[in-house]
């Protein structure tokens, strides 16, 4: 039988009836393997009732990773580009926002409850304890601030989000903690975004505390519709990723919002396999977000060519997408590409006295790389409009493929969702029963006085893999510090200490002590050409940060696959061994996956804002190459030696200061590298010890059930062999 909306009811209630009457049972194995299908089939139940439950409310997601521009996305499409919702700054302020029809205008806040927040003062609690202990035993670490300190330990983003709360949460905010959700009404836009800067604002009185919020806009366009701003792919708040994974449960589409800058690399790929494909989501649009940003980066080599720099930049976007997208394990259809410039809806919609910081700055470096796009500040505005690119998003997607397909969309989610549902079901339902058929066969071949050496084997077996995976934790550790060293040693600063320059003509009046005298006289001199300067050294950074970030990312992925392929071995190995299936390989194998996406995120060298920064820093140090030289009373050759003088000295000091800034910038790389090796290297060794506990719990169990099997065989026998009918007849319900 295949289960429908026709007869989901009564085949949800037969299945549950046979699962609980199967956890009852007194036999610890028959117990722990109906336990174990009664909380797989909770999760298919869960997802089924939202499936079925609201089939009206199309329900479309936003999601990507921090900082992708999703709320910027959304104050576009629903906010006339107004900053209604914050744009996240932090992990902290990354919250879960859901949009939707109301007959009134008002918003109401969940806040987190006192467990999950016990939970945050105990990590927060671990982190300073972490730095405490860092500074204690490292003399030179009070140079450091905490942050510095943590990205050299490798603490775990949770902690460092959890401090991030804490610290942040004043004596009201703390108040709100287990709090029913407050429920508040607003006016309009303007008045929206003044409350809502208190509960998600990176400064809000409250944010710290805020675990989701629901806004309810009389807007027509929100009817029979709810969009769902959701907290970074990975969020580090495990109660707020909870909320996202119900609500992608429920989802009938997503536009995923990918970093320009990163575009599309393997959080994301995983991402849209293992959470958006897995839970039958079937429409995706792809968004290259802020595009405006690698404009700017190819800016100096398409000179004043603003379209030409579009067709490249979007041209290897794509090709970029659709090759990381063909070595993905995803099974749905392609997604709906297209780009877009959150912030530059806003800058088209308010007026120049109204744009703020962020924006004047991103309007300035669009302006230098191609001034004829921005000369006016009606050019500004067209420009930027057409990078947002809302219009034929909201026109092209979120009408023309969400909302005129709605039903299509409902339907499709539906099926998917119960074809891949029911598909985990029942592999978990064959893997259990099969577990029992095997022990049946067991008991049937084996006599008490076998027992001893069925012990021993089962023990050895677990103690072989227990010191297999503490050998592979050490060689992990000496890999890492290989390949950092490899990848260090593989790339370095290109600039030789050469300063360009180039002629500079000047003309000087030279004021005489005599009446009716002063002369003039030109003459050239080698200047400074600071945006020569600069341009090399930014891209040079640049390469640098890619071909470390490359060359550590290569090294990191041989070591991840060696560790995959390894263990994954041991586990075999184990498996074979273990004939009667006692040890649980399933729950192995979900504990290395799940170590290695880990591991694989932490691998990542975020290197962009070191970028950024040294890129400043150049640009401040080369504002101070100009000339200031007065001539006064001087001779021609008195003026053309002290020009000279000033612009040799000029040079000088430039290429001092340039000196200083890539050691510092070779510094903050290689602490970045030294932060993610030991990222990596900490995942690992933090679940090892899951690896060897599980191994130790799933025989412990056994061998006390094995005594008592052995000791009745003939009645326990009888008990497995019924249960095993009881199974069968689930299955059946599917």
């Amino acid at each position: 039988m295949t289960i429908n909306k026709e007869n989901y009811s009564q085949a949800i209630t037969d299945i549950e009836n046979g699962l609980a009457q199967g956890a009852q049972k007194e036999n610890t194995k028959i117990r722990d393997t109906f336990l174990k299908l009664k909380e797989a089939f909770e999760t298919y139940r869960k997802g089924a009732d939202t499936v079925l439950g609201d089939n009206k409310v199309l329900k479309i997601g936003v999601v990507g990773q921090v900082k992708a521009g999703k709320s910027s996305f959304l104050n576009s499409l629903f906010f006339d580009g107004e900053n209604v919702l914050p744009r996240a700054s932090t992990p902290m302020t990354a919250g879960l926002t859901v949009l939707e029809y109301g007959e009134n205008n008002e918003f109401s806040v969940d806040y987190y409850n006192d467990r999950e927040w016990s939970t945050f003062e105990g990590k927060a609690r671990e982190y300073d304890n972490a730095i405490s202990d860092f500074k204690a035993n490292n003399p030179k670490a009070q140079a450091l601030n905490d942050e510095e300190i943590a990205k050299q330990l490798g603490l775990p983003d949770d902690a460092k989000s959890a401090k991030e709360l804490v610290s942040n949460c004043s004596p009201a905010a703390r108040a709100k903690v287990n709090m029913k959700a407050d429920t508040k009404a607003f006016s309009d836009i303007r008045d929206l975004q003044d409350i809502l800067a208190d509960y998600v604002g990176a400064d809000g009185r409250f944010t710290s505390v805020v675990k989701s919020l629901t806004i309810h806009l009389n807007d027509e366009r929100l009817k029979d519709l709810r969009i769902v701003d959701t907290p970074g792919v990975n969020d580090p708040i495990q109660s707020r990723e909870y909320r996202t994974r119900e609500f992608l449960r429920e989802c009938h589409g997503v536009f995923l919002l990918s970093y320009s800058g990163r575009f599309f690399d393997s959080t994301d790929v995983n991402f849209l396999s293992g959470r958006i494909g897995s839970e039958g989501i079937g429409t995706v649009v792809l968004i290259a977000s802020k595009f405006d940003s690698v404009l700017q980066d190819v800016g100096t080599k398409f000179p004043d060519a603003l379209a030409d720099a579009w067709e490249d930049c979007e041209r290897q976007l794509k090709k970029q997408f659709r090759r990381n997208l063909a070595t993905a394990d995803y099974k749905g259809e392609e997604p709906r590409f297209t780009v877009s410039s959150g912030i530059g809806f806003s800058i088209y919609k308010k007026p120049r006295d109204r744009w703020d910081t962020v924006e004047a700055h991103v309007i300035e470096q669009m302006k230098r790389f191609y001034p004829s796009s921005f000369g006016t500040d009606e050019d500004i505005k067209d420009t930027f409009f057409d990078l947002a690119n809302i219009d034929e998003i909201r026109d092209k997607y979120l009408d023309g493929v969400f909302i005129k397909n709605r039903d299509k969309i409902i339907q499709d989610k539906m099926n998917g969702y119960f074809a891949n549902a029911t598909t985990n079901l029942t592999k978990a339902i064959d893997d259990k029963r099969r577990a029992l058929a095997d022990h049946v066969k067991f008991l049937d071949s084996t006599d008490v006085s076998e027992k001893k050496k069925v012990r021993e084997a089962t023990e050895k077996i677990v103690n072989d893999f227990k010191r297999s995976v503490e050998r592979l934790a050490n060689v992990c550790d000496q890999k890492a510090e290989e390949m950092r060293k490899r990848a260090w040693n593989s790339v370095s600063l290109s600039w030789n200490c050469t300063i360009p320059t180039t002629d500079e003509e000047v003309t000087a009046n030279r004021q005489s002590t005599f009446w009716g005298s002063n002369k003039s006289f030109q003459f050239s001199y080698r200047k400074v050409d600071t945006q020569k300067l600069i341009d090399t050294l930014v891209k040079d950074f640049k390469r640098y940060a890619d071909e470390l970030a490359h060359y550590w990312e290569e090294g990191t992925d041989k070591i991840l696959k060696a560790i995959d392929k390894e263990i994954g071995n041991i586990i075999t190995e184990a498996e074979k061994r273990d004939t009667e299936a006692h040890v649980d390989a399933d729950s192995l194998r979900d504990i290395l996956a799940e170590t290695i996406a880990e591991m694989s995120n932490k691998k990542t060298l975020e290197l962009k804002d070191n970028v950024e920064r040294a890129k400043e820093e150049v640009i401040n140090a080369a504002q101070d190459c100009e000339i200031t030289t007065s001539f006064g009373q001087m001779e021609e050759s008195e003026a053309r030696s002290n020009m000279k003088a000033e612009a040799n000295e000029k040079k000088d000091k430039i290429r001092v200061d340039v000196q200083r800034i890539c050691s510092a910038f070779q510094d903050d790389m290689k602490t970045m590298l030294e932060a993610s090796k030991n990222g990596v290297t900490d995942v690992f060794k933090g679940r090892k010890e899951e690896l060897k506990r599980k191994a130790n719990e799933s025989i412990g169990a056994y061998l006390a059930q094995l005594d008592k099997d052995l000791e009745n065989k003939e009645q326990e026998l009888a008990q497995y062999k019924e249960a095993i009918a009881e199974i069968d007849k689930i299955k059946q319900k599917l």
